[in-house]
């Protein structure tokens, strides 16, 4: 079995997600990288990777049909965009001097790994990448060919590990740049992240709304 192509295929895949994808994650990654340093903006990734990891599993267990219901997508919006909006508003309106009181407050740990999971996991269009880049992936192989399933799975892993590798060199990147940005530089890109916060905890809110009204 040719295990190279599989891995150099979802490799590409997962590099051009991060590429050409700017969800609420990325934004909270600048943040962190610039405010707390390299390694917890490697936390913060590896959060984003488990919560990956889990709707994948989701997706192949065949849960999606749940995920995918009327119901659940609407709660999830809504519930989604309360948070980011909550989270947004309490970024946007912080006081500078607030701001220069916490800025050497490295964030613990277990709070940057947890933050990049729920960022993520509480995008709904998540999901819908994931479902979307499953199903792109299965079909890129032949159901009959020899080890068709190692060769999928071989190249989900290789997507995950794409995303993750290039979140590290983006909080790696961000770290080095924020040690040339001056405090109140910083203040000011940190309230900018908080209005796109907000505008993605609104948008998800107006979706969930969609949804109903175009049940």
């Amino acid at each position: 079995m040719d295990f190279v192509t599989p891995i150099w295929y979802g490799w590409l895949i997962g590099i051009g997600i991060s590429i050409l994808l700017f969800g609420p994650a990325f934004f909270l990654l600048v943040n962190t990288s610039i405010r707390d340093g390299f390694s917890r903006g490697v936390l913060l990734s590896l959060g984003v990777f488990v919560s990956d990891l889990i709707l994948v599993l989701i997706i192949h267990y065949g849960l999606s049909s749940f995920y995918d219901s009327l119901l659940f997508k609407t709660i999830f919006s809504f519930v989604a965009g309360i948070a980011m909006l909550i989270w947004g508003i309490k970024t946007f309106r912080g006081k500078y001097r607030n701001f220069l009181a916490d800025l050497h407050k490295q964030s613990s740990k277990k709070g940057s790994l947890l933050k990049g999971f729920l960022m993520n996991i509480l995008n709904p269009f998540a999901f819908v990448l994931w479902t979307t880049t499953l199903a792109n992936v299965s079909s890129h192989y032949e159901s009959s060919e020899p080890y068709y399933t190692q060769k999928v799975i071989i190249a989900v892993i290789s997507i995950l590990f794409g995303l993750l590798s290039m979140d590290i060199i983006k909080a790696f990147t961000f770290n080095r740049i924020g040690k040339y940005i001056p405090k109140r530089g910083f203040f000011r890109i940190q309230s900018i992240i908080g209005l796109v916060l907000v505008a993605a905890g609104v948008y998800f809110m107006v979706h969930g709304i969609r949804m109903i009204w175009n049940a």
